[in-house]
């Protein structure tokens, strides 16, 4: 079987089980994923798939939420991408915390605030978010005016590097360097 026809099967499987009981989220969840998991996407697979991610963002399922988000952000749409990543973020979404973080920062769907991007960054990166950490080194050491700061940078890009982040890598370099 080729990964399509995989993808295909497991929107089957998925179908199935929501059929039998609409109360199951992480059905409709993956009938969602197996949507925008289809190498050709298209701009009915992608309706589908929101279709699905409403179904479980509707009953509180975060990952939906996020992937709703996402996918508001990647249409342009960055006012409901905001809104969705908040809703993510209440139910507990590490992911959604750093695209918070993203957008404060990038002022994507809401006003720029570096303050904002920092605390987003912060509560993701303290509970082992990767990004998240790498992201909140970057802006801990664009803002550095002591030495505190860049060892703060540093242990932030250390963890991100222990995390698998390969920017971390560049950024130790970087630190080293200067």
């Amino acid at each position: 079987l080729n990964n399509e026809s995989k993808v295909l099967e497991a929107r089957d499987w998925y179908l199935k089980a929501h059929s039998q009981d609409h109360t199951l989220n992480e059905a409709a969840y993956g009938m969602g994923i197996t949507y925008i998991q289809l190498p050709t996407k298209t701009r009915e697979s992608t309706s589908l798939a929101k279709y699905w991610f409403a179904l479980a963002a509707a009953n509180n399922h975060t990952d939906a939420q996020f992937a709703l988000g996402y996918l508001d952000e990647v249409a342009g749409d960055n006012k409901s991408a905001f809104n969705w990543y908040r809703i993510s973020k209440e139910g507990g979404s590490f992911p959604a915390i750093f695209n918070l973080g993203r957008c404060y920062e990038n002022g994507i769907g809401v006003a720029q605030s570096l303050e904002q991007a920092r605390k987003h960054y912060r509560l993701a990166a303290m509970s082992g978010h990767p990004e998240s950490q790498y992201s909140l080194g970057l802006l801990i050491y664009n803002a550095a005016n002591s030495e505190l700061d860049l060892g703060e940078a540093c242990m932030w890009w250390s963890l991100a590097r222990k995390n698998g982040v390969p920017e971390a890598i560049q950024a130790l370099r970087k630190l080293e360097e200067s």
